[in-house]
């Protein structure tokens, strides 16, 4: 999910609460987001390689996953969290910013055709 949504200490009752943490000074409630409850041992399922807070992180292994996605624009590999886990909004258009390139993937981006100038957004070179 490219989004998401959540209340701390108060329950929004018009959305469907994906996730809701009771602690003794307050709750958190999830809304609009993607969970997934693992139960084996974390460091058997979790790929760390993955994770950009990690000291386990690998940019060798995050370049070699983006390899197998040819063509990928530069906003969508970033928010892939397969390649880097933990990475949002935030760091995606900081990242975008700094590269001069679209931030969001709209059809006039990713459609040269229809871009006036002829530049749409950027896509990997590795």
């Amino acid at each position: 999910m490219l989004f998401g949504s959540y209340s701390i200490n108060e329950k929004v009752e018009r959305k469907l609460t994906r996730l809701g943490l009771h602690f003794k000074k307050g709750d958190l409630y999830f809304y609009a987001c993607s969970i997934q409850f693992i139960e084996e041992d974390l460091d058997t399922v979790y790929d760390w390689s993955a994770d950009v807070m990690s000291e386990a992180w690998s940019p060798v292994k995050a370049k070699r996953k983006l390899k197998l996605q040819p063509g990928t624009l530069v906003c969508d590999a970033l928010l892939g969290q397969q390649v880097f886990a933990g990475v949002g909004n935030i760091i995606k258009n900081e990242v975008c910013f700094r590269i001069h390139t679209p931030r969001k993937r709209s059809r006039r981006a990713t459609n040269p055709a229809v871009e006036p100038n002829g530049k749409g957004s950027k896509k990997l070179q590795l």
